[in-house]
Parts: C-alpha cells; structure tokens; sequence
C-alpha cells in the first residue's frame, strides 16, 4: 500500500506545470462554463460508479475519462451509449479504440447531446416557430507507454449549436501509473484545455477540470475506485465507486456497480449523488445499465454496449 501512494506521488509532479492553468477553479465560478455536455459521461459502467473512473478504463470509453488509460485497450473496441436525461433531452456516446505498435494504443470517438425541440416565443409571449439545441464533439487520441507509465494525450472538436453556433477546439492530458502488484493504479487527468465558443460577441469557457484518481482491484472480483476532481466552473467533489462480479457459465459473468459523487450535494432537493448499475457479459460483448436519480428533476436511464475483438 505504500508503495501505491508513492506511485501517486510521482505521478502528480508530472503535469505540475499545468498548476497555473487550474489555479482559478472555484465554486464561484459556477454557471460560467458553455457545453455542459462535456462532462456527462461515458458509459453506463462507469458513470454507475460515480464516474469514479480515470484509472479503471480499459475500453473505448478511455478517450473521456483518461486517455492514458488506452494503453489497457488491449484489443480493438468499440463501445456505443445512450442517455434518456430530461423531457425530450438525449445523450449519447461512442467511440473505436484499439492498441498499437511498441505498446501504443489510439481512439476515436464522438459526444453528441440535443435538448429536443424547443418552442420560440416573440416579445408577446406567442409562438414563433422552434429551435433544436444541440452540441457534438469529436474526439481522437493516442497513449504512449514511458518508463512502465502511459502518458495520453486527445483533441476534440466541439460544435455548439442554441439558436447561433460557435466551435472550437480542447485538449485532454492525462497519466496513468504503472500497475503495484497486479492490483492498483492511480491516474492524473487535465480536460477540456482549450479555447472558447463565441456565440454572438460572447464568448463563454470551456468546463476544464483536474482529476486524481485511484483503484483497487481487491480480489478477482471486487473492484473500487476514487476519483477527485477540481472543475473551473464547481467546488472540488469527490467519486467513490465500486464493482462486484459474478461469474456465470460458458465465459459470462453479471457485474452489480453502485457509487456516489458529490458534485450535486446540496444543489439538488432529494435523492441525488447515488448511482446504480449492472451488467452482463457474454465472451466479449457486455451490456451495461445505470441508474442516476437528480431528486426533484427526475432520473436518467443509462445503456451502453461495448465488444472487443481478437485475442490479447
């Protein structure tokens, strides 16, 4: 155990240069941010552990939460999400990953959300026509192994559509240490470094955030995971998740997820910060579901799937 905080420890120093790229992130902040879209999500397995994620990755789901976390996609993947969130209001995720010659691993992948139709009304108060919101994000990066580390690295493009559209482009970093004993990891991740979207003459930030990272897998089939973060537009949280397995029968196993994040405590009457998941995999194919409760604003039902192919 000691030496898995020592590996965390190095692992900080390497992106301390970014320290003064993050060094006005405050809950003062909230609210100022554009494409909120941006952290939604990946993956109904991860975001059913309380998005407690950056070192745990090791699907095509990587390219969000950490793309240092590639290099554990040890054969080609693919993974595909889908979010009912609010009213008429949809998420979805996918995105192809796969390794790469001397250890190397890339992805490729898109975020898409649309608010659904929304009535316009003149200065009356009567209808005049409708708009359909919506934001899309492309997305590609590599991870590069470096003395037992992998470092990772992604660009995305983002169009933002209201009734205007504005675009730009971001940056992901990311770290992901080597493995203490088969059993533990830890992560570093910077998101979302980029420029602005200009809608009119007003141009708005992008949600960028620094997250630390860690997992145990403590036996065979129990896993747990804590993920910290401090966001530009949000006080720092906290992401707690975990997963237990069992194994069924002719290469199967049904997996029960739970975690909590604390991003919305006390924004949000009700239950909130729980989340709820599991599911099934047969082979190489695993179909994943999540369940996010937001208190008085509803819940959101998360499915995802996700196959890898060829043999380690």
């Amino acid at each position: 155990m000691k030496r898995f905080y020592l590996v965390c420890a190095v692992t900080i120093p390497l992106l301390l240069p970014l320290q003064p790229v993050v060094a006005g992130f405050s809950a003062s902040s909230k609210g100022t941010t554009a494409v909120p879209f941006l952290k939604m999500g990946a993956g109904a397995r991860a975001l059913a552990m309380g998005e407690a994620f950056s070192s745990v990755a090791d699907d095509a789901t990587a390219l969000y939460w950490n793309p240092a976390s590639l290099s554990q996609v040890r054969r080609p993947s693919i993974s595909f999400m889908h979010a009912a969130v609010f009213d008429s209001s949809a998420y979805e995720y996918g995105a192809v990953a796969g390794p790469l010659p001397h250890g190397s691993a890339y992805g490729v992948g898109l975020q898409r959300f649309s608010s659904g139709k929304i009535v316009r009304r003149d200065a009356a108060g009567f209808e005049d026509g409708s708009f359909n919101p919506n934001d899309v994000a492309v997305m590609a990066g590599v991870a590069q192994p470096w003395n037992g580390y992998s470092l990772g690295a992604s660009v995305k493009w983002i169009r933002s559509q209201i009734v205007n559209t504005a675009q730009t482009a971001a940056v992901d970093l990311g770290v992901l240490s080597p493995l203490y004993g088969g059993r533990m990891k830890c992560a570093f991740v910077v998101t979302n470094l980029g420029g602005k979207l200009t809608y009119d003459e007003t141009a708005e930030k992008l949600p960028s955030a620094v997250t630390l990272g860690g997992s145990i897998q403590w036996t065979r089939h129990w896993l747990t995971a804590l993920d910290l973060k401090s966001s530009i537009d949000n006080r720092p949280t906290a992401a707690i998740g975990t997963e237990y397995t069992l194994s069924l029968f002719r290469s199967s196993h049904l997996a029960f997820r739970a975690g909590y994040n604390s991003r919305t405590l006390n924004q949000v009457d009700g239950m909130t910060g729980v989340s709820l998941g599991m599911g099934f995999t047969w082979e190489s194919v695993s179909l994943d579901y999540g369940f996010l409760p937001f208190g008085d604003l509803g819940f959101s039902n998360l499915f995802s799937v996700s196959a890898k192919f060829g043999h380690d």
